[in-house]
């Protein structure tokens, strides 16, 4: 039940931030990581087919959600 839950914040707080900004939902896609898929969800242009982040800002925020969820 955890991981499912774990699983579905990001999707949930990217629909949040995006309809109170009064901007279009942007669903995931599969072939992104779930880090890479969270900020394209909160963060991409839905007119725009690509989507591009920093290799080490993806780390980093990857490493601080493992921490993050493992406490």
């Amino acid at each position: 039940m955890a991981i499912k839950l774990i699983a579905k914040m990001p999707t949930l707080a990217a629909y949040a931030y995006r309809t109170a900004m009064g901007l279009p939902i942007v669903f995931p896609k599969k072939q992104y990581s779930y880090m890479k898929n969270f900020l394209y969800m909160m963060f991409s242009n839905p007119m725009s087919d690509t989507f591009e982040i920093d290799e080490e800002i993806l780390r980093a925020l990857e490493v601080i959600w493992i921490c993050h969820a493992e406490h």
